[in-house]
């Protein structure tokens, strides 16, 4: 065999139709589980719970009574 045989023949194989397809779903896979494995989950915000504000105490009424006495 010669050189010029063997480039001829490698050509044919990677322009086959059947290994680029084979091609591509391996670096799928592989980019896959490699996104899997460094997948990591962003921690869970805790939101501290606020107390209610305590209710507003009632101003005190003023008396009715004007002063007058009646």
């Amino acid at each position: 065999m010669d050189v010029k045989f063997l480039m001829n023949l490698s050509l044919q194989v990677l322009k086959d139709k059947q290994v680029i397809m084979i091609a591509v779903v391996c670096i799928f896979f592989m980019m896959l589980g490699s996104y899997i494995v460094k997948y990591r989950k962003k921690p869970r915000v805790i939101k501290a719970k606020t107390k209610a504000a305590p209710a507003p105490k009632p101003e005190p009424k003023p008396e009715e009574n004007s002063g007058d006495g009646e």
